[in-house]
């Protein structure tokens, strides 16, 4: 118990790199939305969400194979030949792809930045999951935090000073994960087997390809929704969109903080002593999501009158919703690390599948029609669909309390409270506060018990420290 109270605390404090980074990629809103027009802001969605679609192709999730048979405990030197064997590989695939992007008009002009972009993410997250691996998280979180600063320097530089536009917002994003890789490498020092060992190699490809067809899914289900909207309502409806979907970032920061770090502990936890870890930190999160969740409903209008300009005055009608989908989007994720451990890459690709289908059936019957709201509306219920689908078959898996009746209670309030915001009655909101906190009492108070003791413990051990001195 000790044990696990101490990498569940480990997981609160090593996550906060992961916290401040995003929030300042947040931050940065203003920024972007002043420098760009909504339709360009739509065109910079559209070129990130391709280079998104080719990053798990051209890498062949050759930085996650890395990580899970690293940390679990294979030769790292092993493991990195076989990395760099799937990385060769994925640079070939990436040399046949750019051409076929360039027969696409509005693609065409930023192929370079598109390759230069794909290249640059996968060797930044190759190299920080070879650091995730080796348990570094102090370190993991010291270059999130770097790679951050070097993107809002360079896109208030390009944006702003030099006002280079679409291309000028991929360059920053670009160059900053160069730069990131770089220093990575030089620190690591990874040094890989001159030979990939037959077996290695035959565990991680079956490992990590599963997963290929599972981030084109993901990218599906995260990407159609602008591509029908671009097709049938132009660039400047993919902007709305698209800034509308910045805010809800808020509750994956939050996620964020459990997420990044409880891969790694997961791994690290064997038998019945995973589920208790599984189900007491499932416990704390619900309360920690639903809280930013209902955070972001009640303060949403003051929310984008500050991070967003005029032009995307809109966005305070679909904020709301999405943000219920980014809870249930941030849970989805959550559980699929029950597939990481039990190495069942294929239950993930399922699940997907299924929210995919429900998500593309419901864009091209509701987008045509109602345009933004169609996408939110298909966005919700897909992301709905998925944590079903997933809580279901990870419960098979790993047993644990779902907590279907609080979280009912809890989704009731939500939801009131984001229709009741996105028409401005804040009273009624404000009404749904106890429906949504209340259900979770009993996991607040554990969570409120174990950071508690942990203040204790460091406080008496400071004591301790002094008297000896």
């Amino acid at each position: 118990m000790a044990k696990q109270t101490g990498m569940l605390f480990k997981m609160w404090v090593l996550g906060l790199g992961t916290f401040f980074s995003k929030l300042a990629v947040l931050l940065m809103m203003p920024l972007y939305s002043a420098a760009l027009t909504p339709a360009e802001f739509g065109r910079v969605d559209i070129l990130v969400n391709t280079a998104v679609l080719l990053i798990p192709l051209c890498a062949l999730y050759a930085p996650e194979a890395v990580f899970r048979f690293a940390a679990g405990g294979e030769r790292e030197g092993d493991v990195l030949a076989v990395g760099g064997w799937l990385l060769r590989r994925g640079g070939v695939i990436l040399a046949v792809v750019l051409p076929i992007i360039a027969f696409f008009s509005a693609l065409r002009p930023y192929v370079l930045h598109i390759a230069l972009y794909v290249l640059a993410a996968i060797f930044h997250s190759y190299y920080s999951h070879v650091l995730r691996a080796r348990g570094e998280y102090g370190f993991y979180a010291v270059q999130q935090i770097f790679s951050t600063l070097v993107t809002v320097l360079m896109m208030f530089l390009f944006l702003t000073v030099w006002r280079l536009g679409v291309g000028g917002y991929l360059a920053a994003v670009y160059a900053a994960d160069m730069v990131t890789a770089i220093l990575l490498q030089v620190y690591l020092r990874p040094k890989s087997a001159k030979q990939t060992p037959t077996a290695l190699r035959s565990a991680m490809l079956h490992y990590g390809l599963p997963l290929i067809p599972t981030a084109l899914l993901w990218w599906l289900l995260s990407a159609l929704d602008r591509y029908v909207l671009l097709w049938f309502h132009g660039s400047g409806a993919v902007g709305i969109y698209a800034a509308a979907y910045k805010l809800p970032a808020l509750i994956t920061l939050a996620a964020s903080v459990f997420l990044e770090v409880w891969h790694y502990a997961v791994l690290h936890t064997e038998g019945s002593a995973c589920e208790n870890m599984f189900n007491r930190v499932y416990g704390m999160l619900l309360p920690i999501l639903f809280g930013c969740t209902l955070g972001l409903i009640l303060l949403v209008r003051p929310l984008i009158k500050l991070f967003l300009a005029a032009d995307f005055g809109d966005t305070v009608r679909f904020v709301p919703l999405l943000a219920v989908a980014a809870l249930f989007s941030a849970l989805s994720t959550f559980l699929g690390s029950v597939y990481t451990v039990k190495l069942r890459s294929g239950g993930t690709l399922t699940s997907v599948m299924f929210g995919v289908a429900v998500h593309g059936a419901l864009c091209f019957l509701l987008i045509p029609k109602y345009a933004i709201l169609g996408a939110v509306f298909a966005t919700l219920f897909s992301s709905v669909a998925l944590f079903c689908c997933r809580a279901i078959s990870c419960k098979k898996m790993l047993p644990f309390s779902l907590r279907i009746g609080k979280m009912m209670l809890g989704c009731g309030g939500l939801v009131t409270a984001a229709f009741a915001s996105m028409v401005g009655n804040l009273p009624l909101a404000l009404a749904c506060v106890p429906s949504v906190f209340l259900p979770f009492w009993r996991e607040i108070g554990e969570a409120t018990r174990i950071l508690h003791n942990k203040i204790r413990k460091m406080r008496i051990w400071g004591l301790k420290k002094e008297k000896r001195s």
